[in-house]
This record gives structure tokens, sequence and C-alpha cells, in this order.
């Protein structure tokens, strides 16, 4: 019986990843995501097919934003890991509340949210589970607390990566990996990338956290409010008495800490939560703006959240410290500014929305996904007759190279084309 993948989303391209795998018993969406820097926001196809299991790979909305529109029209049953599916919630019900200030209409409403909450199931990694005739085992991805990348096996075995991680970072173990596959349906995100050194970006950010500190300035540090807000804390323990943090970065810790036999390190978190500042009332913002220090706060990209009040209050403000920790997407407020020196967003309707930035800027790489080096090992520990490749700019290339090193047949699908497994 053939098993064939459609890929609807996510193909030759970064964001709203969605695959779909039939064989003609079951239809399972491996996750169902937006892509969030376009402008409208972009979706996946809506497949014709029923879909009978969603199972969404990790929280962040390029491969879970989109799964509630699959509530409008019939119930399939969710599967993730249970902080998956709770991060998920806590991200998609805030696009909902930023949509509704906005004034925008996100193609799914709360009721489906819910619809897709009821009809969820919790499941542990290594813990099989049949579906329909296909056993499914989920993975520690590495990537982010709860991700996972998912094996499928019935007459093949086929893996799908999710976003992946294969080195160990502070918070997180890298990735674990069954023995072998047939088929690797892969992220190609860095497929042409060697990152830097974790130790050498990790020393970058302490010292410039440290001349913030020794001239009672403020060194502002933009995030994600999951994965790497939580990293971050870790890297600079030494530091958690002059920490504050903001947004939907609060609630995100305390969801991760909750669930901690996800994360490394949790009573050293435990310990650094307790020596932060969480930022509650405008008046503690005007404080530490006052006496300076370290601000951690959404969103990773300048799109919105607590963030613009602080470079709205410190712009002109020379001496402030602005610290991107990692990956910018083309054409986000966060990415311009650092191009520009500019930071310029539409969307801040009756706001301040342009102004210059003068103060210094860096960005680090603290990047969650794998590079070129850790990609081609994961193809090689797990030894697959086919590579498909998803989930980057440039997926072709990296089929051409990984047929080259390792004489295989690699696929690099175009949104909307079936393979079959």
């Amino acid at each position: 019986m053939k098993i064939k993948a459609t890929f609807l989303g996510g193909a030759g391209e970064v964001g709203k990843s969605s695959i779909m795998i039939s064989d003609n018993k079951i239809n399972i969406m491996l996750d169902y995501g937006v892509k969030l820097q376009e402008e409208p926001v972009e979706y996946p196809i809506l497949p014709r097919e029923k879909i009978d299991v969603v199972i969404p790979s990790h929280a962040h909305l390029d491969h879970s934003g989109a799964v509630p529109i699959l509530f409008k029209r019939g119930e399939p049953k969710v599967i993730a890991t249970d902080l998956t599916l709770e991060l998920s919630y806590l991200l998609l019900n805030d696009s909902l509340k930023i949509s509704k200030k906005r004034r925008e209409r996100l193609p799914f409403s709360k009721r489906d949210l819910k619809s897709m909450m009821r009809n969820s199931t919790p499941i542990r990694y290594r813990t099989p589970k049949k579906i329909g005739g296909i056993k499914i085992e989920l993975f520690d991805a590495g990537h982010i607390p709860g991700s996972a990348s998912i094996l499928m096996s019935k007459e093949k075995k086929i893996f799908y990566t999710g976003d992946i991680k294969m080195k160990d970072s502070r918070l997180l173990n890298g990735c674990s990996l069954p023995d072998k596959t047939d088929v690797l349906i892969i992220e190609s995100t860095y497929g042409d990338k060697k990152q830097p050194k974790r130790e050498d970006e990790e020393k970058k950010l302490k010292r410039y956290v440290r001349e913030a500190l020794t001239n009672n300035d403020i060194a502002l540090i933009p995030t994600f409010a999951v994965g790497r807000a939580q990293e971050i804390l870790l890297v600079l323990e030494e530091f958690a008495d002059f920490i504050a943090i903001d947004g939907m970065a609060k609630q995100a810790t305390e969801i991760i800490y909750y669930y901690k036999r996800y994360i490394k390190n949790s009573e050293k978190l435990k310990k650094i939560m307790k020596r932060i500042t969480w930022i509650r009332n405008m008046r503690q913002r005007k404080n530490i703006i006052r006496k300076g220090g370290i601000v951690l706060t959404t969103a990773g990209m300048l799109g919105g959240g607590p963030i613009i009040f602080y470079l709205q209050e410190l712009h002109d403000n020379p001496k402030t410290k602005i610290l991107f920790s990692g990956f910018l997407v083309e054409d986000t407020p966060g990415y311009n500014l650092l191009k520009t020196g500019v930071y310029s967003n539409e969307e801040m309707v009756g706001e301040k929305n342009n102004f210059k930035v003068k103060c210094e800027m860096h960005r680090l790489d603290f990047s969650a996904h794998a590079d070129r080096e850790e990609l081609l090992n994961i193809i090689k520990k797990l030894s697959p007759k086919k590579v498909i490749c998803v989930h980057g700019d440039n997926p072709k290339k990296f089929a051409k190279d990984v047929e080259e090193i390792f004489n295989i047949d690699a696929f690099a699908p175009k949104i909307g084309e079936e393979i079959v497994l």
C-alpha cells in the first residue's frame, strides 16, 4: 500500500510548514503553520481531503499557527507533547488578541481554538501510538522545549525532523534520533551555513551586557518568548539580579518551568526566576529605564509587544544597547532597523511608529536550528534511501548537495506537489 506526502506549505520557503501524509485509510497532517512575515499573513493550502489527525511538531506559529482552521469543517485528533499543546494555546490565543486589537480578522475563532484543545491528546517521547495502521513515535527534536520529530512506521519508516537541533544548548539537550529510516523529510533552514560557536556568542552577549551595566544603561534584548528567552536567562545567570522580563516571555517561562522535564538545568532556571524582576505594569517599566539594567522582552523581531515602549523611550540614547539574539526575517521591523537604523512599523496605528534609532545595535546567533554540518550528520546517521528537503530558502541546492555527498535520491518539492514515499 503506497504512502504519499503532499506538501501544502513550507516547500521552497521558511514558514507555513504543512505536510499531509496519506494512504487510502487515513490522512495525517504534520504541522499546519503560518508565514507571519508576509503582509497579509500566508496560510498553507487547505486540503480537500478530510484530515483525521494533526501532529504539530512544536508550538512556533510557523508550524502550529493555522491548526485551528482545520476545525472549521471537522474535528481531527491533535497529537503532540503536552508542553507543545500548552504553548500552542498560549501563542494562538495571543494571535487572536492581537488581531482583535488591530481590527483584523483571522481565519479561525476562539471557538475553533477551543475545539482544537478539546480534541488534543498529549503523547510522550518514545511512546509509540497506532493511528489507522501507522505507528507514530515522537523524538525530542532539541529545537525548543517540547518540540518533536515524528517517526511514522508502516511498511517503511518515514522520519520528519520538523525544526531540529543536534547540538546541546544551555536550555536543551540535542535531538534524539531513531536508528535508521527509509525516508527522511528534513528541514534545510541552514543547509548552506555554518553557525558560530555557541560559547563565542555567549561571551559576546555577556560583554555587551557588562558594558551596559557598568555605565548604568540599558541592555535591551528583544527575544522570542518560547525557548530563546529561557536560554538567555541561563546564559546571563550571573546578571540575574539586574534582569527584568516583560511581555509573553513571562508566561512562557512559567509554563516551561512547570513542564521542567523537557529542559536541562531546571533548578538553575528556578533560582534565576526568583532573582529577576517580573514586569507587570508601566510603573515598573519606567523605573527600569530610569535606573538601568537588562530588559528581556518580546517581540523578537520588533513587530509588537512591550519592546515597542522601550524603543520609543530609548531610541535617542546612543549608550543603550539593543542585542538581537537570533534570526531576523527579511522586511520585519527588526531586520529593517538593523539594516537602516530606522524603526518603522505601519501596524502601530496612532502611535509613534517611524523614528531613527541612535542606540548601539548587535545581532548574535543563538539559533535553535541545525546548521549544515548538523544536517549532514543527521542524514549520515539515519542512512535513508530517500531525502526530502523542506523549510529552507534554497532546499534545491541542499538536495543536490545531499545527492552528491551520499549518492542517494534527494528532492526539494514545490508547494502542492505529491511524492510517493
